[in-house]
């Protein structure tokens, strides 16, 4: 029964602790602000600061902006954009990795319910399969389709800002 309490205390009090500890190591290294306009979180924000000097809130509307192929609302990111989707062009930054990934996995996920319903269509007098084929080539479509936007997404917002 003891051992039962000095374990609830343990960990009662140590997990905690190793909480705090852990976040003041974390927060010691996260990079510092940049003169007001937020710490970048990657290459192309910190492309972005260096070269246009961008708050975060605007560093994203050029990044949607280039990654899916659209104009930029404010005429003032315009030049921003279109730099942004050029350097893209060139190959000298890398746009929407996380986002490429995603598509794939769902693309994966709907092949994967086509193959499932195809099997579940197998079993003799079965009609299970009906909706994971749907439900999958659905998914499969429309991730073909948002992959394809975001390939050509930085020529089309190179057109469009310029």
């Amino acid at each position: 029964m003891a051992w039962a309490l000095v374990t609830v205390v343990v960990i009662g009090v140590g997990l905690p602790f190793a909480a705090w500890r852990l976040g003041r190591r974390l927060e010691a290294a996260r990079p510092p602000s940049s003169h007001g306009l937020g710490p970048p979180a990657d290459a192309v924000d910190k492309w972005l600061i260096n070269q246009h000097r961008l708050a975060a809130p605007q560093r994203w509307q050029v990044r949607d902006a280039v990654v899916y192929g659209r104009a930029v609302r404010d005429p003032a990111l315009r030049h921003a954009a279109h730099d942004l989707a050029g350097c893209a062009l060139r190959g000298e930054l890398r746009l929407g990795r996380g986002i490429r990934i995603t598509g794939i996995v769902v693309a994966a996920e709907g092949a994967a319910l086509i193959a499932l319903g195809i099997v579940l269509l197998a079993a003799p007098g079965s009609l299970a399969g009906i909706v994971p084929v749907l439900v999958g080539g659905w998914l499969l479509a429309r991730q073909v389709m948002a992959l394809r936007m975001i390939r050509h997404g930085p020529r089309r917002a190179y057109q469009l800002n310029a």
